[in-house]
């Protein structure tokens, strides 16, 4: 198998966990840039492309892992509170990410981290498949029908179709890029603060947002802690 390849031209347009296997392509590899793009395995790379494989190691892995991470505590939190709703995504700096949340007659406070960070673990454990949707809005709004704030998104959203990710009986609307299961997130993540926000549709309604921080290894964790403990 081939690593570190340098550019792969794309003939016809293909889903990158597709490239990888009939090109014999090292199993490592996590997904595909381009000049313009990254790519996560679930994605149709298209006609005309270059792109160049995408490891680990690579600078563009910390996209993959926050996004990642995000819902992993967003479906934790799901199995938590089956009324929970969800605004967007927060991703601050490379490693921090977070997700903005209702629950009504509920204020988190960080003496729920340590539970929800359970139920995180558990939800990475479980290995679930990530898989990528592509619906048009009219689908998109019917299967939100009960959220507003995702009927806001989706409204909202000048594009025509909605990107989503499922993993186990969680489903959301996300831009990618993300791994190919669960696993992906490894244990190397903290629940660190809670903000309050507003959505970004309506200033009147309030919500709170639950932010974390996600790393490749324990090391660039310790050193972040580290530097953060001492400001």
């Amino acid at each position: 198998m081939n690593k570190k390849i340098h550019k792969i031209h794309i003939d016809n347009s293909i889903k990158g966990i597709n490239l990888i296997k009939e090109s014999n392509l090292d199993s490592k590899i996590i997904g595909f840039k381009s000049d313009e793009s990254v790519y996560d395995l679930h994605t149709e790379i298209p006609a005309g492309s270059d792109v160049t494989p995408l490891y680990r190691e690579d600078h563009e892995y910390i996209h993959f892992l926050r996004h990642d991470a995000a819902h992993v505590l967003a479906q934790a939190l799901t199995y938590m509170y089956p009324a929970i709703k969800f605004g967007k995504q927060f991703f601050r700096d490379e490693n921090v990410f977070g997700f903005d949340v209702h629950l009504a007659g509920y204020v988190f406070t960080a003496s729920d981290f340590s539970k929800i960070a359970e139920i995180m673990r558990k939800v990475v454990a479980s290995k679930d498949n990530i898989i990528k949707h592509i619906w048009d809005k009219e689908k998109a709004l019917s299967y939100f029908s009960n959220d507003k704030f995702k009927q806001d998104i989706i409204s909202n959203s000048p594009k025509e179709k909605v990107t989503l990710y499922e993993h186990g009986d969680y489903i959301d609307i996300c831009g990618g890029p993300r791994g190919l299961n669960n696993d992906h997130v490894g244990e190397h993540f903290a629940l660190l603060e809670i903000e309050s926000s507003t959505w970004m549709y309506d200033d009147e309604k309030n919500m709170q947002r639950i932010i974390g921080i996600c790393f490749r290894n324990k090391d660039e964790m310790d050193a972040f802690m580290k530097e953060n403990n001492s400001k």
